[in-house]
């Protein structure tokens, strides 16, 4: 399967499921902490879109798109599942949400960065 292809539709899963805990009903909450004025989920999503966009670029440009939202992504996703598991079972939608998108990013990491761990390291011998 191509690279691009999989990045894109991996971005996009997280995108769509962020944007289904943003806009759930009132029960639930507590999966997307506000943070500031703006929610934690908004985060997410600009970041999950970032990394969407970077198939559109190529080189140094895809890099400067992917990584500032794999960043944002991955930080807001690990702080919300540390602090789901630092709350008990109160939190438990928080826990289970930011861990799945945790996974996500990582997952959207590895395929990223792939093709640079695959090159041959020249030696100055």
């Amino acid at each position: 399967m191509n690279r691009l292809f999989l990045i894109a539709a991996i971005s996009m899963a997280g995108f769509l499921g962020t944007l289904s805990i943003t806009f759930a009903p009132s029960g639930e909450s507590a999966a997307c902490p506000i943070l500031g004025a703006v929610s934690a989920c908004a985060f997410a999503l600009g970041g999950y879109s970032a990394m969407a966009a970077s198939t559109l670029f190529s080189g140094w440009r895809a890099a400067a798109v992917f990584l500032p939202g794999w960043i944002i992504t991955l930080s807001v996703s690990v702080s919300g599942a540390l602090a789901g598991a630092m709350a008990g079972g109160a939190a438990s939608v928080l826990l289970l949400t930011n861990l799945l998108s945790v996974v996500t990013v990582m997952t959207l990491g590895a395929v990223w960065v792939r093709p640079y761990l695959c090159r041959t390291v020249w030696s100055r011998r």
